[in-house]
């Protein structure tokens, strides 16, 4: 179901931002299926004529090379025999904005590419590539923006030197906004510890920002219910709240014949069923996770205690809960961290309903 739901808030404010000089990295972060790669594919179709967007989508994709990743940050133009850059931001933007409009990465003639691929250090001279080409669009009138979804996919992925590249992807980026203000850079990611490790990136302090999109509040919510036409707007929030992903399966569980009520309850079984089977290993012994260089097997009993804040909270303060069992619960999805505000959450009212079964506890 290709559509986008009320966001008028958030991208007047992504609109303020591209309208400004290039001068802070965005880090667009939040909850699972809350609507951020939506968002910004909206706001990038907006975009005025002279911006010319690069959205590079690595959700889905086999990176665990930098080989990998320029692979997926480039679209090799094979007809190209030019090996100069500016003489091919020439030729490119000589066709017009139709000419970027057909692209699906960052055009790069093939004697140019070859090059770079076959470079010890490829990240250097890509990075390299990509400030000259944002320098030339500049220069023939043309505004560039760079976009990265999930950025987290290269978070492990380490060049042939041994630096990270996710660093050197950092400096380029600090070096587009905040000191040549060439590109509007943002990297969107729905991985929470991410997020809070970039947080704590010195190169990055004073020089980025992070951009929240979260579930809906009620008000907005209750619109996208009476636009998919729910009934029981208090049955349906108590269950789902604003998670738009949610309210699109919902969607799918109407047309398929179920009544709201039974629909809610396949999704909320779902959830259930789920946070079981992670308890039933726990309880077991066959949850182990590698903490500070050894192996540590979780305790069911500090699971359950830590899931059971969220019984009469609706989110805490993240030092309540030990880092070792705060980061599993996130990584299996079921909490999501918000590293400005320094809380955690359930991803989902679902999870809540979820834990509040599954501890037993009234509230």
């Amino acid at each position: 179901m290709a559509h986008f739901y009320d966001r008028e808030r958030e991208e007047k404010e992504l609109g303020i931002i591209f309208e400004d000089e290039p001068n802070l990295v965005h880090f667009v972060y939040g909850p699972a299926n809350s609507g951020k790669t939506s968002l910004l594919v909206r706001a990038l179709n907006s975009l005025p004529q002279d911006m010319v967007p690069f959205y590079i989508n690595l959700r889905g994709r086999d990176v665990s090379t930098t080989g990998e990743f320029l692979n997926c940050l480039f679209k090799i133009d094979k007809k190209s025999l030019i090996d100069s850059v500016k003489e091919y931001i020439r030729d490119i933007t000589g066709e017009g904005a139709d000419a970027f409009a057909r692209l699906t990465g960052i055009p790069i003639p093939r004697r140019i590419f070859d090059p770079i691929f076959k470079e010890k250090d490829k990240g250097d001279d890509a990075f390299a590539y990509l400030e000259e080409f944002f320098h030339g669009l500049v220069e023939s009138a043309q505004r560039p923006v760079f976009v990265l979804d999930e950025l987290q996919m290269i978070k492990k992925i380490a060049n042939a030197a041994g630096r990270p590249l996710l660093n050197k992807l950092f400096n380029f980026m600090v070096r587009m906004t905040k000191e040549t203000h060439l590109c509007h850079c943002m990297a969107v990611t729905s991985d929470s510890l991410f997020v809070e490790e970039i947080s704590g990136n010195a190169r990055l302090e004073g020089r980025s920002r992070c951009f929240l999109v979260d579930d809906l509040e009620k008000e907005r919510a209750l619109m996208v219910y009476d636009e998919f036409g729910f009934k029981n707007n208090e049955l349906v929030w108590n269950h789902i709240g604003g998670k738009i992903g949610d309210m699109v399966r919902l969607k799918v569980e109407l047309r398929l014949g179920l009544s709201e009520e039974n629909g809610l309850k396949r999704m909320l079984k779902d959830t259930t069923s789920r946070l079981e089977d992670i308890l039933e290993e726990a309880k077991e012994g066959f949850l182990q996770i590698e903490h500070r260089g050894r192996n540590i097997t979780l305790a069911v009993e500090k699971i359950e205690e830590a899931l059971a804040l969220f019984v009469p909270e609706s989110s805490v303060v993240k030092g309540k809960i030990s880092s070792t069992y705060r980061n599993f619960l996130i990584k299996q999805n079921l909490l999501f961290l918000d590293p400005v505000r320094g809380v955690v959450c359930p991803q989902s009212q679902l999870v809540r309903l979820a834990i509040k079964e599954l501890t037993k506890m009234p509230g």
